[in-house]
């Protein structure tokens, strides 16, 4: 991996950062948004490095391998995976991407909402 090609991954996570960060309000829950997000991200971005992919050169195989590798909660699993589509869909949308390797892979399964063990007499 050379210092170019980070660079590149860099310039393109701190682009979405503003971008992100311009449009939150600035509020509480808009300033934990952003941190999940960065996070998120973060995480993501060292996943594909150990895997010696940068950000710009993922494709939609790497996005497979990465939503099965991804633990925690159903809920966890897919805000995780949501901010991943978003940084690409925004990446995308602006033509910093030819590419976007997010809008052919799937959700994670959201987790089944439990139904309610009372009868319709018990109401």
């Amino acid at each position: 991996m050379s210092a170019k090609t980070s660079d590149v991954g860099r310039r393109l996570v701190l682009t979405y950062e503003k971008d992100l960060w311009s449009r939150l309000p600035r509020s509480q829950r808009g300033v934990r948004v952003f941190e999940y997000q960065r996070r998120a991200l973060a995480l993501f971005v060292a996943w594909l490095r150990a895997r010696g992919v940068e950000l710009h050169q993922a494709w939609p195989e790497d996005l497979l391998e990465y939503r099965g590798a991804i633990r925690g909660t159903a809920r966890t699993r897919l805000r995780r995976f949501e901010a991943v589509r978003r940084i690409y869909r925004f990446l995308y949308c602006n033509q910093h991407l030819r590419h976007d390797p997010s809008a052919v892979v799937d959700l994670p399964p959201r987790a089944k909402a439990l139904k309610n063990p009372r009868r319709q007499s018990e109401r």
